[in-house]
């Protein structure tokens, strides 16, 4: 199985689009370094992960909420 990409929209449109890529694909924070400070927190790494796992069949209580 390949996923193609994850698209996610509303009655407006697309709100964002994440290609994928054959091989490894790595979900970066491209936000600019700002007082020389960067973490990686808040980029949306788990919301991703558990985005797909729900579209492969996962049940929608075991999302964000259950997750530690």
């Amino acid at each position: 199985m390949f996923l193609k990409s994850l698209q996610i929209s509303n009655t407006r449109g697309v709100i964002r689009n994440i290609p994928f890529h054959s091989g490894l694909n790595l979900i970066v924070d491209e936000t600019p370094i700002d007082g020389g400070e960067a973490t990686g927190n808040n980029v949306g790494k788990t919301t991703v992960l558990v985005l797909i796992d729900f579209c492969l069949g996962a049940s929608a209580k075991d999302g964000l909420n259950n997750r530690s």
